[in-house]
C-alpha cells in the first residue's frame, strides 16, 4: 500500500511539473515578450551611505530590448549619463540636468530615445548649443532625488534642472526601505526638514535571492506578477501600495488623495528649488504622464473594475495638486496631460501593455513640452557684456525670443 502511495505521489509531481513546463513554454512562445521579460534594475546600483543607492560609476551595462535592438547603458564617474559628460562645462553651452526615477533613466528605450536625448535634440534643433545630463536613478523617490540633486548640482552648475515626479513618489517618501534596501527619509518638525539617514546597507543584492531571484526569470510568474503585486498590496500599508504605483484610487477618491503627505512633498521640492537657486539654476517640476492619466483603455478598465462613474474619475487629479504645490512655492511647473490627450492619434505613448514607462514617442512629446518651458524662461539664458559668461546665451546674444 505504501509503495502504491509513493508511486501515485511521484506520478502527480511529474504530471504537475510537466503541466507547468508546458504552460511556461506556451507563455514564452505565444505571449509577447513585454508581458513577461525580466531585467533586474539593481544591477545598475551601488550602495550609498546617505542616499541608499546610486548608479554605479563608469557603468557599461549591455541591454537588449524586447524588439531585439541592443545597446550599452553607460555612466560617467559620477553615475550620470551620457558617459562622456564632465563636470567642467564649455562656455556658451546651455546645460540641463534631469532628475527622477526609471521614467527619467529610460532603460527600456534606446539612449537616443530617452527624455534626456530628446530634450537635447530639440534644443539643438532650435539653434541652441545644449548639453542635457541624465541624473535619474531607477527606484528613486523625491527625497532621494533631492539628496542627489544637492550633491551634483553644485558640481555640474547647470542652467536648468528638471525633476520628474511619478505617482509612486508620494508613498515612497514615507518609507525607510524600498527594493530590499534601506533609504533615507525626511520628517517635518518646527525647525524644517529633519533628515533620517538610512540604516547601513551592506551591499546591493539581486531582486530576491536564491530561489526568489530565480523565480523572477519564470515567464509564467512574470505574466502573473501584476496581479500578484496587486493582491499583496491590498494586504500591506497604503504607502507601500502607493510606492508600487498601484494606488489608482487617487483619481476617483478625494479621501485617498489626502493620504498623501503634501506638506512633506512640498517641503522637499522647495528645498530642491533652493538648491538650484543657490547654484544659479532654474528649477522646473513636472509629472510623468501616467497610464492612468493619458491611456484611454487603462482608464476605462480601471473604471469598470472599480465601479467608478464617468464623472468621478479625474485624470488631472494628481497634476492639479502638483501645480498647486508649485504655485504655492513659486516653482515653475510644466503640465503634461492635456498635451498627451490632445495628441491621442499619435500614441500609444507607453510601453504597452502595462509598462508605465514611456516609449520613444512618449518621451519625445514630454521633451517637447519641457523645451517649450525652458525656452520661455528668461532666467535660463544669462547674457553678459561680452555675449557669454560661461552660462548660455541665446543665438546672437539675444535675451528673449
Amino acid at each position: 500500500m505504501r509503495r502504491d502511495w509513493v508511486k501515485a505521489a511521484i506520478a502527480l509531481c511529474l504530471g504537475c511539473g510537466g503541466g507547468l513546463l508546458l504552460v511556461e513554454l506556451a507563455v514564452r512562445f505565444f505571449v509577447p515578450r513585454p508581458f513577461w521579460e525580466f531585467r533586474d534594475a539593481t544591477s545598475d546600483w551601488q550602495v550609498d551611505d546617505r542616499i541608499g543607492w546610486v548608479n554605479r560609476p563608469d557603468l557599461r551595462a549591455f541591454t537588449r530590448l524586447s524588439d531585439g535592438r541592443a545597446f550599452f547603458f553607460e555612466t560617467n564617474g559620477d553615475g550620470v549619463s551620457p558617459a562622456g559628460c564632465a563636470r567642467d562645462r564649455r562656455r556658451g553651452v546651455l546645460r540641463v540636468m534631469v532628475f527622477g526615477d526609471s521614467t527619467v533613466v529610460g532603460r527600456a528605450v534606446l539612449p537616443t530615445e530617452t527624455v534626456r536625448a530628446r530634450i537635447e535634440a530639440r534644443l539643438r534643433g532650435r539653434g541652441i548649443d545644449a548639453e542635457v545630463i541624465n541624473a535619474g536613478v531607477q527606484g528613486y523617490s523625491t527625497d532621494q532625488a533631492l539628496l542627489l540633486m544637492e550633491r551634483l548640482v553644485p558640481l555640474y552648475r547647470p542652467d536648468a534642472v528638471l525633476h520628474a515626479v511619478c505617482g509612486n513618489d508620494f508613498g515612497a517618501i514615507a518609507l525607510g526601505r524600498a527594493y530590499g534596501l534601506n533609504k533615507p527619509r525626511f520628517i517635518r518638525d518646527p525647525g524644517g526638514l529633519r533628515e533620517v539617514p538610512p540604516a547601513g546597507n551592506r551591499e546591493v543584492g539581486m531582486l530576491g535571492s536564491g530561489l526568489r531571484h530565480g523565480v523572477q526569470f519564470i515567464a509564467t510568474y512574470r505574466l502573473l506578477q501584476p496581479a500578484i503585486f496587486a493582491l499583496r498590496s491590498r494586504l500591506g500599508r497604503w504607502e507601500e501600495r502607493q510606492s508600487l504605483g498601484l494606488a489608482w484610487e487617487v483619481y476617483y477618491c478625494p479621501e485617498a488623495m489626502e493620504r498623501i503627505d503634501w506638506g512633506l512633498f512640498s517641503a522637499l521640492v522647495m528645498r530642491m528649488d533652493a538648491c538650484c537657486r543657490g547654484a544659479g539654476a532654474k528649477f522646473f517640476l513636472y509629472g510623468h504622464p501616467a497610464l492612468e492619466e493619458v491611456w484611454d483603455p487603462f482608464v476605462e478598465h480601471t473604471m469598470r473594475a472599480r465601479g467608478v462613474g464617468a464623472g468621478s474619475y479625474d485624470r488631472h487629479a494628481l497634476e492639479k495638486r502638483l501645480a498647486g504645490v508649485a504655485a504655492g512655492a513659486g516653482i515653475a511647473f510644466v503640465p503634461m496631460i492635456d498635451e498627451f490627450l490632445a495628441r491621442k492619434g499619435e500614441g500609444p505613448f507607453h510601453l504597452l501593455p502595462l509598462d508605465p514607462h514611456c516609449n520613444a514617442r512618449g518621451y519625445d512629446v514630454t521633451a517637447e513640452r519641457l523645451v517649450e518651458a525652458i525656452m520661455r524662461c528668461e532666467r535660463v539664458f544669462r547674457p553678459a557684456a561680452d555675449g557669454c559668461s560661461g552660462r548660455c546665451c541665446r543665438p546672437g546674444g539675444a535675451t528673449g525670443w
